[in-house]
C-alpha cells in the first residue's frame, strides 16, 4: 500500500512552530510559578494569622507557634500610676450603649446607677492596670478551665472600648472588647505587641449577685 508522505515544513513554518511551542512553555512555566506563589502566600497567611495565634494562646496549647514580638523589659517595681508618660493616655473604660447609640466613659461616681455587667468591666480593667493577679483570677467563673497568668505586672492599658455583641450564637452577655497596652512586657498578654489592639470576645455569666467571665476568645464575626 502506498503511504502518504508528509509535506516538509518550510523554514518559515518551522520557525513559527518553534516560536509557538516556546510561548506555550512560557505560559505553562508562568502558570506553575503563580500557583506556587499562591500556595506559599496562603501558607504564610495561615502561619501569621493573628486570630489563630491568639486562639492557641487562650486555649493554652502546649505547642504554641512562635510569636515574633518584642516586649519591653519587665520592671516589677514600676508604679505606672506615677508614670507621667502613661498618665497622658486615656485609660478610662468606654462603653457603647446600644439603646441610644452613644459611647460614654464609665466613671466611678456613676457606678451605682449602671448595670452589673458594665460595672464588671470597670472593675476588671482596674484590676488589670493594678496588676492584681489574685483579683484577676476571681473575675472568672469557678469552673473556668483555661490557664490564667499566674503573675503579671501593672499594665499600661488604654484606649479601652467595650461593646455588647449579639448574634444567633451569642444572644446575651457577650461583648466585643478592645484595648491597647503601652510598653507591653508580655506578662499579661503575649499575643500582641505594644500600642496595638487585638479584639476579644468576652462572654459573661452570672454567679450569685455578680458577673464573671465564662469565656474569652479572639473576636470573629459569628
Amino acid at each position: 500500500m502506498d503511504q502518504k508522505q508528509k509535506t516538509p515544513y518550510t523554514p518559515e513554518e518551522n520557525e513559527a512552530r518553534y516560536q509557538q511551542n516556546k510561548r506555550k512553555k512560557k505560559i505553562v512555566i508562568i502558570a506553575l510559578i503563580c500557583c506556587a506563589v499562591i500556595v506559599v502566600l496562603y501558607l504564610a497567611t495561615l502561619s501569621l494569622n493573628p486570630e489563630e495565634l491568639v486562639d492557641r494562646w487562650f486555649r493554652g496549647d502546649e505547642q504554641r507557634p512562635p510569636l515574633d514580638i518584642e516586649f519591653y523589659p519587665v520592671d516589677e517595681d514600676l508604679n505606672i500610676l506615677t508614670d507621667a508618660e502613661y498618665l497622658e493616655y486615656d485609660h478610662r473604660v468606654f462603653y457603647y450603649d446600644v439603646d441610644n447609640g452613644a459611647t460614654y466613659s464609665i466613671e466611678e461616681e456613676n457606678l451605682p446607677t449602671l448595670d452589673a455587667q458594665v460595672r464588671f468591666f470597670y472593675d476588671y480593667f482596674n484590676i488589670v492596670i493594678l496588676g492584681d493577679e489574685e483579683a484577676y483570677a476571681e473575675c472568672f467563673v469557678s469552673d473556668y478551665d483555661k490557664p490564667l497568668p499566674e503573675s503579671f505586672t501593672m499594665q499600661m492599658v488604654y484606649d479601652i472600648h467595650v461593646e455588647p455583641y449579639y448574634s444567633e450564637e451569642m444572644s446575651k452577655n457577650a461583648y466585643r472588647v478592645e484595648y491597647k497596652i503601652h510598653k507591653n512586657n508580655g506578662t499579661f498578654r503575649n499575643d500582641m505587641g505594644s500600642d496595638v489592639s487585638l479584639a476579644l470576645l468576652f462572654v459573661l455569666e452570672e454567679e450569685g449577685s455578680e458577673y464573671r467571665i465564662k469565656q474569652i476568645v479572639p473576636f470573629t464575626h459569628y
